[in-house]
């Protein structure tokens, strides 16, 4: 029995449950055995062992057997064990060699192919576990690889990649409610967590990794299993009694040296509430139903500490909603049972419907936006900065700490609209804003006195910048050399752009790796001088270039600037350079003033301007920038540069109802949490500008 004498060294049978080895068996007949048993002990593992030449030879699998012939997973060689060990299950001892919880998680028989010191190739047949395999040494003696040899069975669907998740829209009550569910809304931090065998990675709605902010959810991979799985949910601080609260999450979602990560969860302890499954062992479950996907997350039985799976309600739903009210939640979020899962988007299939029906505002942080719920906070992403002094406040972002100043300083006088506030409010929209401007140089504008004080534009990105904010070295005609632009790539640098007042974003058609290539082609509907001409001139002259447009085979998208007109783009992201837009849009301006000579102009001149819409062809070049859609304006009030939708453009145009095509940064939040993002179409539709002339 050599070669028990190691695994007979580190165990105390008279403390310990594990079989003792038995002197002089006889042996076996019949296919060697194999055991993969799961082992809880300091880390989550899996044993793998094979009957061979009378003793279990073993290997421990810390990631489990993999499934994919793409993957190749760690194997430690460790102690031979007795045959009695392929039947054991229990517990071993604290302060015993290898103190946890073995189940046995698959057993059967292999088929062997070759044994080598070095290489052994073997065929699974058990009741999990069916295949070709070949365990390898990878370096010392103990150090080996397990890999598949042969494809998966089934045609399995590939492990995902990180993905957003999906939003709700925000809504009313269904007059009926049968074929709805009901979860609560938490307005908490959405998190998607991707388990793998001994692997917990949790991301927020932005993908970022946010995993060393919440060690206490870790342990749900041991839970989890061997199994590959997907989950969607909120992170959630629970007060004493029981209700959610917002401060307390915000105190814990930010980052920090991993001794202040603890104890702020020693603190205040969250719990990640789960509520949809969006992959289960090689099943792709983002095109099953609810209803299914609810089932096969009921039957993970996923419950600790840290973690649970509260109930739905598929019946009296009304009475949920009302009985929300007060408990420290957003309200309900109705789901379709039948509705498919659409990563990133809202489809009208989940609805977040709060207690006294009027448009709520959310949590703090990203959580709630994420939801879909509210799009904008009761408390804002300023309201977990730390004073520093009586004008500047510490404000953490993820991994960045930024220092934030004057935030009750009044920018809009009018309405009492604070740079705190401005702050929130792009913040709120980083989540439909930064696709847009990823990329794209910005000339800053901005107004440190506040809307009715004097402003400045600023081209050269601020030398007192943070090193994170990203800049591009590019030639600028105003300067006549290169120089620094700004770019807003993240929610900090959109933050920080805020806090220096600069109120409007304007951007450049282009992004910086093709200075050249322009994704968009734009055309400003102006009023100035204007009267007796107004917006809903503007929309009628849109409705038009819309249909000119669509007669050149060409889709085309129409939002408000925010100001006094309407800017309509044609998407590129295609060959077109703008030597090609520039005349080209040059042509259509002036083909359409040609036919409607009383109505429009395409001429700068303002002395020929007055009364008439003028299409403003000129933005399309490479010098130039536009308001960016989601911009807010310097106006009166924080209006925002809204994307619209054709048939909002048409109903204003037919009531002469000015009033319907200005919005400010409240109408925005709640437009973007029932439409999406309008403009989407703009940053992935591909299209080739035809032959046009004049």
């Amino acid at each position: 029995m050599a070669k028990l004498s190691e695994y007979e060294r580190k165990r105390n049978f008279g403390k310990t449950a594990e079989p003792a080895p038995r002197k002089g068996g006889r042996k076996r007949k019949g296919a060697p055995r194999f055991v993969v048993q799961q082992h809880d002990a300091t880390r989550l593992h899996w044993d793998l062992r094979l009957e061979h030449e009378g003793v279990g030879v073993s290997w421990a699998v810390p990631n489990g057997i993999p499934q994919d012939p793409s993957e190749n997973r760690k194997a430690v060689r460790t102690e031979d064990h007795p045959l009695e060990y392929m039947t054991f299950e229990g517990e071993i001892p604290k302060g015993e060699y290898g103190a946890g919880t073995v189940q046995i998680w698959d057993r059967g028989t292999y088929e062997l192919e070759k044994w080598r010191d070095d290489e052994i190739i073997f065929s699974f047949d058990g009741e999990r576990l069916r295949g070709r395999y070949v365990l390898f040494r990878a370096g010392g003696p103990k150090d080996w690889m397990i890999h598949r040899m042969d494809p998966a069975e089934g045609n399995p669907d590939p492990y995902p990649d990180p993905l957003p998740p999906m939003l709700a829209n925000e809504g009313e009550l269904p007059r009926s409610t049968r074929g709805w569910a009901a979860e609560l809304a938490w307005g908490g931090v959405r998190a998607i967590a991707r388990c793998r065998p001994g692997r917990l990675d949790l991301r927020d709605a932005d993908l970022e990794d946010i995993g060393g902010r919440w060690p206490e959810v870790h342990r749900l991979s041991r839970q989890v299993g061997a199994h590959d799985a997907v989950l969607d949910g909120e992170l959630v601080v629970f007060d004493e009694e029981g209700r959610p609260d917002r401060e307390r999450l915000a105190r814990r979602d930010r980052s920090g040296s991993e001794g202040a990560v603890r104890r702020r969860a020693r603190e205040n302890p969250a719990t990640y509430v789960i509520f949809d499954l969006l992959f289960l062992d090689g099943e792709d479950l983002t095109d099953a139903p609810y209803r299914r996907r609810r089932e096969l997350l009921e039957g993970l039985e996923l419950e600790g500490e840290a973690w649970r799976v509260p109930a739905n309600a598929t019946a009296k739903i009304k009475e949920l909603l009302s009985a929300s009210a007060g408990e420290g939640v957003e309200g309900l979020v109705l789901k379709k049972q039948s509705s498919l899962y659409a990563p990133g988007r809202r489809t009208g299939e989940w609805l977040l419907v709060r207690p006294d029906g009027e448009p709520g505002e959310g949590a703090a942080g990203k959580g709630s936006a994420a939801r879909g719920g509210g799009a904008s906070s009761r408390t804002g992403i300023t309201a977990a900065a730390e004073p520093i002094d009586k004008t500047k406040s510490r404000l953490l972002i993820g991994e960045r700490e930024l220092t934030v100043s004057n935030l009750a300083k009044v920018l809009y006088p009018a309405v009492g609209f604070t740079k705190g506030r401005l702050i929130d409010a792009y913040a709120d929209l980083a989540e439909v804003l930064l696709p847009h401007l990823h990329g794209r140089p910005v000339t800053l504008k901005r107004y440190p006195d506040g809307v009715e004080g004097k402003f400045f534009y600023e081209k050269r990105s601020p030398k007192h910048r943070p090193d994170w904010v990203a800049t591009a070295r590019i030639w600028s005609e105003s300067h006549k050399a290169e120089i620094d632009y700004t770019l807003l790539e993240d929610l900090p640098s959109l933050v920080w752009s805020a806090n220096l007042a600069n109120i409007e974003l304007h951007t450049s058609l282009a992004r910086v790796a093709d200075l050249d290539r322009p994704d968009s082609m734009v055309f400003d509907l102006d009023l100035d001088p204007g009267a007796p001409a107004d917006v809903v001139d503007c929309a009628r002259i849109a409705l038009r270039l819309h249909a000119f447009f669509a007669q050149l085979g060409l889709d085309s998208y129409a939002k408000t600037s925010g100001s006094k007109g309407i800017h309509l783009h044609v998407p590129l992201n295609g060959t077109a350079t703008f030597a090609e837009s520039c005349p080209f849009a040059k042509a259509v301006a002036e083909t359409v003033a040609a036919r409607f000579p009383d109505e429009v102009v395409s001429l700068q001149a303002k002395a020929k301007r007055k009364g008439r819409v003028l299409i403003d062809w000129s933005q399309n070049d490479t010098h130039k920038t536009t308001a960016c859609v989601y911009s807010i304006r310097a106006k009166e009030r924080p209006t925002a540069s809204t994307p619209l939708e054709w048939g909002e453009v048409e109903a204003a145009a037919e009531s002469g109802d000015a009033s319907a095509l200005v919005f400010t940064v409240e109408d925005l939040r709640r437009r973007i949490a029932a439409k999406g993002d309008l403009y989407a179409p703009l940053l992935t539709q591909k299209q080739e500008l035809p032959e046009f002339s004049v």
